[in-house]
């Protein structure tokens, strides 16, 4: 009677398991349509913006008449103007609930196949009705470990890689012949938060390009900056190859706290490493303290035989 018992859950969670895949796959489909799909709509460029960043990473955006902003390469941001025609694709996937949906319901006929895998281990291991909880435990046991891995491997990264940015974006502003001018202050906004965000600092300006072209700019900036920079005008450099790498003159005791609070990342990172090697380098000197204690004991030891 109890194998009768088995033998039908069997089949049951088999039926369940065959269902939920071809449920995944009719799901899967549906999300990648979603995503591959475009939304294309055509607009009158109304306004052009440079948005660049504290650390000198800058983006291009197209305003339309219809309030549309467009994150276009720089090429096609010094093709277009005014009053040009834009095409895009005005999907908006992130903003979509389908897609969200689309995903739990991925995750949720998963479960089916997973019981049904863990139903079969459990019948292999004679682990009895433990198999119900393979789902549930398993991650609780699993997964603060690989989130532990993935939020250190993240702050390596990140940290590095903003570094090589922060140093590559640096290298290129200040290099060459430096075009100084003053730049029209339009707007401007800060927002200064809690322990846990960064505050933000953004100064809006115009200026001129050693052609005499005009360009619209959002910039990201330093405290003392943004405090001088609400008046009319804002002091600024960049070099006359590129004149969208731009940097802010002066310099106040309060950017070296905003700069600690935004290099954070970095800085961890650099920590992490050195605490490795150190933790390396001590491991590897015990170690050999290890060894040359044994040593030392082997010799005495066989001196003591040799004596006696």
């Amino acid at each position: 009677m109890k194998r009768a018992g088995v033998v039908i859950l069997h089949i049951v969670l088999l039926i369940i398991s065959l269902f939920c895949v071809i449920l995944l796959v009719s799901e899967s489909s549906k999300l990648y349509n979603l995503i591959v799909t475009e939304d294309i709509k055509t607009a009158i460029v109304e306004e052009k913006l440079v948005y660049n960043d504290l650390f000198g990473n800058f983006e291009f955006y197209i305003y339309t008449e219809d309030d549309d902003e467009v994150d276009v390469s720089q090429a096609t941001f010094e093709k277009l103007q005014i009053g040009d025609t834009i095409t895009f694709d005005n999907k908006d996937l992130f903003g979509n609930a389908d897609f969200y949906g689309s995903i739990f319901l991925l995750f949720f006929f998963l479960l089916g196949p997973v019981y049904y895998i863990s139903f079969i281990i459990a019948q292999v291991k004679k682990a009895g009705c433990m198999w119900l909880l393979w789902p549930v435990i398993l991650p609780a046991f699993t997964l603060p470990l690989i989130a532990g891995f993935i939020i250190l491997l993240s702050i390596l990264i990140y940290g590095y890689t903003t570094l090589a940015q922060v140093g590559y974006n640096a290298v290129q502003s200040y290099i060459g012949t430096q075009h100084e001018t003053d730049a029209v202050v339009v707007d401007d906004f800060g927002e200064k938060n809690g322990i846990l965000e960064y505050d933000y600092y953004y100064l809006t300006f115009t200026y001129e390009d050693p052609e005499g072209n005009e360009i619209l700019m959002e910039k990201e900036v330093r405290p003392g900056v943004y405090d001088d920079g609400l008046a009319t005008e804002a002091l600024i450099s960049y070099p006359t190859d590129n004149p969208y790498r731009v940097h802010t003159k002066g310099f106040a005791l309060s950017d070296i706290f905003f700069y600690f609070e935004r290099l954070i990342m970095p800085i961890m990172a650099l920590l992490m490493t050195y605490a490795g090697f150190w933790l390396f380098r001590e491991n590897r000197r015990q170690n050999l303290k290890d060894k040359l204690a044994h040593r030392k004991k082997s010799w005495l030891d066989k001196k003591k035989q040799r004596a006696k």
